[in-house]
């Protein structure tokens, strides 16, 4: 498989690329907005530490671990919304 070229990626005449970065941005904002209302206390205090590093432009190495149905997916899943729909 060849490489991608970064003239068009960079040009945006890339079509997966261009189709991975057009997101419904409203329906993520109503996404977002379901998901964090489901949140634990724990969930929302881990979400609302996450979106405040990535916000504040300070970054980090977030690592999301527990149990399997602890709701890590969902933690990521919700974040993802958050993010995409600013």
């Amino acid at each position: 498989m060849p490489f991608p070229n970064q003239v068009m990626s960079c040009e945006g005449s890339n079509k997966l690329i261009h189709e991975e970065l057009r997101y419904d941005k409203t329906a993520l904002e109503e996404q977002h907005r379901i998901l964090s209302s489901q949140f634990t206390t724990e969930q929302n205090n881990v979400f609302s530490h996450i979106l405040h590093k990535v916000e504040s432009d300070e970054g980090g190495l977030f690592f999301l671990y527990g149990y399997g149905g602890t709701g890590k997916t969902f933690i990521w899943n919700a974040l993802s919304a958050a993010l995409r729909s600013l």
